[in-house]
């Protein structure tokens, strides 16, 4: 079950992003995740580790795994979404925001 800091990281990757391509996160296991990564089914995987709500809690260092697939448009705008992503979650918020 996805914890308040996994759900507030979703919940970004599910705003409107007027910078191609566009996001449309499915929450879904590893395992499930890598292999519908392998078969070319998804294009991008973000894996969020098993401590990451403790650490987040904690103020402790976390990070998450990234996968993009090679494709033929230049990979920019996947890592400059992502530095986003993280940005905006390192940003402090309220509790009522989450």
């Amino acid at each position: 079950n996805p914890g308040v800091y996994t759900n507030a990281f979703i919940e970004i990757l599910e705003e409107y992003d007027p910078i191609p391509p566009r996001l449309v996160p499915i929450v879904m296991d590893a395992d499930t995740a890598s292999r519908s990564f392998d078969n070319g089914d998804i294009l991008l995987v973000i894996t969020i580790p098993s401590g990451f709500e403790h650490a987040i809690s904690n103020n402790e260092s976390t990070s998450i795994h990234i996968q993009v697939a090679n494709v033929q448009e230049p990979q920019n705008a996947s890592d400059s979404q992502a530095r986003h992503i993280l940005s905006e979650i390192s940003q402090p918020r309220c509790k009522g925001d989450l």
